[in-house]
């Protein structure tokens, strides 16, 4: 009976510490970059060091906010998708190859500049304008993340190759 009561014990005990997830992070903690959620979660799980490891390990996510850093990490980098590839260019100009709609191929052309927080953009994807927009910049790990409108529009993410 002992035995019984010790594994129904160990059962519960498993489930309860499955049941503790740690919250998801809000878009303002993934935007500051804040540790809030790390902290959270070492007092959640009790498993501090493994966690802090197993998180140092993984790609941290960055805005990046000045056009020194734009030109760092992006630059003179060719971006891939599912859809096709793109490159923002020293010189201020855009190029690249997508698929469009219907299964046709579409040329980018255009000029980027950088403005305040912002990377901003116009050209032509095929025959479709790109009007002027401005777009914040995320990277994570190979991964660049494109938001339009300032950050409050359709989300788009390229995976960062080698020049």
């Amino acid at each position: 009976m002992r035995t019984s009561n010790r594994l129904t014990i160990a059962i519960l005990a498993v489930v309860s510490l499955a049941a503790c997830e740690t919250p998801p992070m809000t878009e303002d903690e993934k935007m500051s970059g804040s540790s809030a959620t790390l902290e959270k979660s070492e007092t959640m799980t009790g498993t501090g060091a493994e966690e802090s490891e197993a998180m140092a390990k993984a790609p941290t996510e960055m805005r990046i906010t000045t056009e020194e850093q734009f030109r760092e990490l992006i630059v003179g980098k060719t971006l891939v998708m599912k859809y096709g590839h793109g490159m923002s260019h020293a010189d201020g100009t855009l190029t690249g190859m997508y698929r469009l709609k219907g299964n046709r191929k579409g040329e980018l052309t255009g000029n980027w500049a950088w403005e305040g927080e912002y990377y901003c953009r116009s050209g032509m994807l095929g025959e479709d304008e790109l009007p002027w927009d401005c777009l914040v910049v995320i990277v994570k790990g190979k991964n660049v993340t494109f938001i339009r409108g300032e950050g409050t529009g359709q989300k788009t993410t390229h995976k960062i190759e080698s020049e």
